[in-house]
This record gives C-alpha cells, structure tokens and sequence, in this order.
C-alpha cells in the first residue's frame, strides 16, 4: 500500500531548533525534523467509543521512544487525507505544531491514550487513542499505514473541555474584515504580470479559524473571471493550497504566494506554482463564536520574515539614493560592498544568485554578465565579491522612522490607510558608484518588486587599484 507522509515536510525542512531536554524525556520541536520516525497501520476503529488502534514501528530512534500522551495520539491522527477530514476543519497543521496551543487543546481532542508494548527492539507498540468525538477518527480507515513524522509536542498538557464537531453555517459568519484579517503592504509578494494592489488581507489567525464561506468555479469558458481574485486570499480546493492569488495572463499559470503561516519560531517565506487550471476556489471567512483563535503572527515577525526590496530610487551623477525595505535587522545582513552591488541588480540576478535568463541592455548588468563568463561562473554570489571594490567606492545607511514594534499598535483602518500610501518601513542607503551608467537600471529594478536573498553573498572582497569605469570595459562586453 502506498504511504501518506504525516505533518506536511514542509514545516520540517525550512527549520532547524535545538531538541529541547526537560525532565529526563526529549522534547522535540517539530522544527528539529529531518525525516521519518515511525510506520503507523490502522488495526481497530471503534466508532461508538470514538477509539482508533494503531501499530506503531519506531524505525528512526532520534524520536526517543514511543510517546503515550494525549498530544502525540493528536498527532498520530493526522494522515495524508488530513485536510479533507472533519478534524481537518477543526484543526490546522500550524495548530498542531504549536507547543501553547497543544498544551491547551490537545485534551479536548482525545481523552487518553494507551500503550501496549511488543518488542523494544525494534520498539513496536500497539497505542489506543481515545477521542473525545468519532468525528476525529471519521477519515481513518481499518488497514491503512502511512510514515509518521509525530513527535511529542509539549511538555504538559492542561485538562480541557471535550471539543466535539459543529458543523459551521455561513449565515451566522461575522464579516467584519478587522476582526480575522491582517492588512499587509504587497511589496511582501511577487507582483506577477498584474501590480497587486498596495494593500491586501490575509488571514489573522491560523487556517482553523476560518471555513471556505463561498466557492467559486471556473471554465476555460469563463477564465478571464480569475482576475477578480488577484490579490485576493483564496484556496485551491483540489490542491488544497492557500494564500495570496497571483493571475499571470494566462489560465496555465498561477500562483498562490503565502507567508509566514505557522512558522512563529522561524523564517519563512514562500509560494505554491501551479500549471493546473484553478477549477474550483474557496472564499474564506472567520468561523462564527470560534473559541480557539489563535494568533500566529504580528507585524513585527512578519516583515522580518522578508528579504530586502528596492522601494525607490534617486539617481544624481554617480550618486543613488535608494529606499529599501523588507529589512529589519541591518546587522544580521553583514553588508558589504558585494551585497550593496547585488541589490543594485535585483532585477538581473535571481533569487538563488544566479544570473537571470533574459540579456539585460544595461550597462552594469552586462559588465557582471561578462565577468561571470570570464570566470566560467553562472554564480554572481562568487563573482560579486570580486569586482564590487572596483564599482562601490563608498555606502551607509540611515534607519527607518518607524520601528517595526509600532504597526502592532495601530488599528485596522489606520494600517490600510497608512499602507495604501506605500508607507513601508524603509533603511535609506546613499551609494556611490565609480561610474554614473551603472545606476540606470534601478527603474528596471523598482518596476519588478523582486526580493533579494543577500545572505550567500562572501565577505572576502577583492581589492581594485583603479575603480572600474564603463569606457574601459564597453569595447569588451560588446565582443
């Protein structure tokens, strides 16, 4: 049988924390996963005491042993059809990672869980767990066997209430927008063929929060509809992916762009691609008198989660003046001159630092091209450090007026009005070039609105006699 991978890799992947000991036991973060521990087979489904028994094969022993608390039997409950199931609704992946939220809720899920032990090497267990609704257990099935990635989530776990599955009507949905939804500047999102609007919503609180409130289906018939929804939050019902809906011109050519859900203790910035044509899209809205929202981001963490993005730009001779954000510790970034030239290319450089696939006619773009090649290098990352000496003769920075910390304060109505004036939070930089061309490109780079990564870039910078002028290259970049 073919195996559902449990707690999606995703949250696995792009983490890394320290196992956390406490006790005698590990605590695991879910951060700290790196792969598989258990095989999981359905054995026993007693729908009338809302019980389910699984064996469970501990194969990787980095997991410590076999848990048999309430909060691992949550987790064992997840499997591959997770986000279809009623306690999907109930309960998001960024719940399930949460050690507070666990700690506070996994009791009201399942009661108890029982272990019985059959072989210590190697450990083989036959668990019981005991919900508190059949609802839990409804998209389990006798037989099935998925690789668990369930871990024990938190270090206690409080006594709770029994939460057992309401079905949630529309009609009794609250719609005001303050209440469930974070405005947010869209310079956090790639802008595709369409300029997203300055401002757009995205959920407050994680996805158990909120029901698919409207559905929406389109044809090739009726395409051209989809660019209603640019900009809007939306989820893929057939892929089940969530986030910002970014149209392309084009029905094969999507993307759905989400950041910063679930991951409060890391940074994360990511997007679903999708060539698929969008058949069927869901409309969320905040679950009426849910008690169990919980908050998974403020301002503060959410732009430190982005990348640097020129914001605008002021040319005089050789000098640049240039407003950027997307940045909120400058110390953590370790500038050099190389980061300063690789963020003067953003529109030429992909995020990987690579150089990008379409020639550029700009004067600077093409002289790293060359270089690139001379060095038999496809990696700016390497060839920056090497000729940034030659082409930045001197750089510094001023902070932003407004500290991160201050957009928690400010109400919803304020932050719309304050970010559809493209009021960001910006570092202003003053840098000069050795040669007044090399600065022509930043309308290119402004008109992409493209974070850059900066962070791979080498500190070892090269030293230059002479700085690097446009006349003593040109001859050979045109070769």
């Amino acid at each position: 049988m073919k195996k559902a991978f449990s707690i999606s890799l995703i949250f696995y992947l792009h983490f890394l924390l320290p196992v956390i000991l406490s006790g005698g036991s590990i605590y695991l973060s879910p951060e700290s996963k790196m792969g598989g521990y258990y095989d999981i087979k359905i054995i026993e489904i007693n729908r009338a005491e809302a019980s389910v028994k699984m064996r469970i094969r501990m194969f990787n022993y980095d997991a410590g042993k076999i848990y048999d608390s309430v909060g691992f039997g949550l987790q064992l409950l997840e499997n591959g059809k997770w986000k279809g199931s009623l306690i999907g609704e109930e309960i998001s992946f960024e719940d399930l990672l949460d050690p507070e939220w666990c700690q506070k809720y996994a009791n009201g899920f399942v009661k108890s869980v029982e272990k019985v032990e059959q072989s210590s090497d190697p450990p083989i267990a036959i668990l019981t767990i005991y919900c508190t609704d059949s609802a839990w257990t409804s998209h389990l099935l006798v037989g099935e066997e998925w690789e668990s990635y369930a871990y024990e989530v938190a270090q206690k776990y409080d006594a709770c209430e029994p939460i057992l599955y309401q079905k949630v009507e529309g009609s009794n949905a609250d719609s005001d927008e303050s209440i469930g939804w974070m405005p947010v500047p869209s310079f956090l999102y790639a802008q595709g063929t369409h300029r997203l609007p300055n401002v757009v919503l995205i959920p407050k609180f994680t996805e158990s929060s909120y029901y698919i409130k409207d559905t929406l289906r389109f044809t090739q018939e009726n395409q051209h509809e989809l660019l209603k929804l640019h900009g809007k939050y939306i989820k893929d019902l057939k892929t089940k992916h969530a986030g910002i809906f970014t149209w392309n011109d084009s029905a094969e050519r999507y993307e759905i762009q989400f950041i910063g859900r679930g991951t409060r203790n890391g940074d994360y910035y990511g997007k679903y691609g999708s060539f698929e044509f969008p058949e069927e899209v869901g409309l969320f809205a905040l679950k009426p008198n849910f008690k169990r929202h919980h908050p998974f981001l403020t301002y503060f963490e959410l732009f430190k989660m982005t990348n640097p993005v020129i914001k605008s730009a002021q040319r005089t001779r050789n000098s640049v003046a240039l407003e950027v954000t997307g940045i909120y510790d400058i110390d953590k970034l370790e500038l050099n001159k190389a980061k300063i030239l690789k963020l003067l290319n953003s529109n030429f450089i992909d995020t990987y630092g690579y150089v990008g696939e379409t020639d550029s006619e700009f004067p600077l773009s093409r002289l790293l091209k060359y270089f690139a090649q001379k060095d038999s290098q496809n990696d700016l990352d390497i060839v920056l450090p090497k000729v940034a000496n030659g082409i930045i003769l001197d750089y510094s920075y001023e902070y932003p007026s407004k500290l991160l910390e201050d957009y928690d304060s400010m109400d919803f109505k304020s932050l719309v009005a304050y970010f559809e004036k493209e009021q960001w939070p910006c570092f202003k930089f003053n840098i000069e070039l050795s040669d007044e061309v090399f600065g022509v490109q930043l309308e290119k780079a402004i008109q992409t609105v493209r974070p850059i990564v900066l962070n791979f870039v080498s500190s070892d910078i090269e030293h230059w006699e002479q700085p690097i002028l446009w006349k003593d290259y040109q001859h050979l970049v045109d070769q």
